[in-house]
């Protein structure tokens, strides 16, 4: 009969199978258990944060849709299909200066702060435009009524 435990060789503890992480070793679980592993984890990376930081970054560019997606999902419970299609019914632009080709660093997923709702995508300019003003269309029509207090030809 084979044991339901299992020592830990970091922690020397003897512990059951459900306190080690899935792995290829005999037991079918990882060798140390997962708070030695957690642990373990985190020394090498505190010892050598820049190549988790390389790993992480060229594993982002190899799957760049994987990880859009994910921060999509992450951050504003959008999927990447439905940015894509918020970013056609909007014409594939801005949504407020409807330039075609962004600037550095891309398009933004503009949202609600208060709220986390979606509102559309901008290019960095605009969006960071709307965030100086703090979202607030007061500031944004006083800035409209100082542009054309000094004779800016490009109001209307």
């Amino acid at each position: 009969m084979r044991s339901r435990t299992k020592r830990c060789p970091r922690c020397t503890k003897r512990k059951t199978l459900q306190s080690f992480f899935k792995g290829n070793c005999g037991h079918g679980r990882q060798a140390y258990c997962k708070l030695c592993a957690k642990d373990y984890g985190r020394e090498r990376y505190q010892d050598n944060p820049e190549y988790f930081a390389e790993i992480s970054r060229a594993w982002r560019k190899k799957n760049p849709d994987w990880a859009r997606s994910w921060k999509l999902k992450t951050l504003y419970g959008v999927t990447l299909e439905e940015y894509h299609k918020i970013f056609e019914k909007q014409g594939k632009c801005c949504a407020v200066c409807k330039i075609k080709v962004p600037t550095k660093p891309g398009w933004c997923l503009d949202h609600n702060h208060k709220t986390g709702e979606m509102r559309g995508i901008l290019c960095p300019k605009c969006n960071r435009g709307l965030g100086y003003l703090d979202d607030s269309a007061k500031n944004l029509k006083n800035a409209i009524e100082y542009l054309k207090a000094y004779g800016d030809a490009t109001i209307q």
